[in-house]
């Protein structure tokens, strides 16, 4: 399997912000991504909507099929999951609603498997799956600012589809997991545009976090 990684230089203005990237590394992310799912816009408008959020988080997770997909969460101010209301992304359809006690509960899966994948000097990645003679995928959870989801939904776009990729902070340094939102249209065509989350888990976790605390916001 063919790995594309994003390069960001370090203390480059775009920290905490989503990177935008087009054409051939768009075409690369969509394939070679190990996952990837599509959440509407009236998912996502609705989950942004709910007070006090200023971001969405994105889990792996599975769909009713048992199939891997994300699990999509809105977080607050304090970056801290708004778990009375969250999604799960559907095939290749919309999403699914769980409760709260279904949320509390995978989210404490998820971060069980990350808490044993550190134990075992993995870092906070936990696998999601893995392909014979290849590497593991290993994601975690990353996340976008509401003006980011935003910016892709103003285009006039039906919904969004995460896929995963991979990203570089410093020259020479390890690769993460995180997410690429490219905007689908109302006839399911995608763009060949993508923004690319430098918010993934690890690093930028500040101990399970949304970002390290020592960085901004803007």
């Amino acid at each position: 399997m063919s790995e594309v990684s994003f390069l960001l230089n370090p203390g480059a203005s775009a920290f905490g912000q989503a990177v935008h990237t087009s054409d051939q590394h768009v075409q690369q992310i969509k394939s070679t991504a190990l996952v990837s799912a599509f959440f509407s816009r009236n998912d996502l408008a609705g989950l942004m909507a709910q007070q006090n959020c200023m971001g969405l988080r994105f889990y792996p997770a599975f769909d009713s099929a048992g199939q891997f997909s994300l699990l999509a969460i809105a977080i607050d101010y304090e970056k801290n999951d708004i778990a009375s209301y969250c999604l799960v992304a559907e095939g290749q359809g919309g999403a699914y609603r769980l409760t709260a006690a279904q949320a509390t509960g995978m989210l404490g899966e998820v971060q069980n498997a990350m808490h044993q994948a550190a134990q075992q000097g993995q870092g906070a990645s936990m696998p999601m799956f893995t392909e014979s003679g290849a590497h593991g995928a290993l994601y975690a959870k990353a996340a976008f600012k509401s003006g980011d989801i935003s910016s892709l939904l103003d285009s006039g776009a039906a919904g969004i589809r995460f896929f995963s990729t991979r990203i570089i902070f410093n020259t020479g340094g390890q690769s993460f997991s995180t997410l690429a939102a490219v905007a689908v249209d109302g006839s399911g065509q995608e763009s060949w545009e993508a923004l690319v989350s430098t918010l993934p888990c690890p690093p930028n976790c500040g101990g399970g976090g949304y970002i390290n605390r020592a960085s901004t916001i803007g």
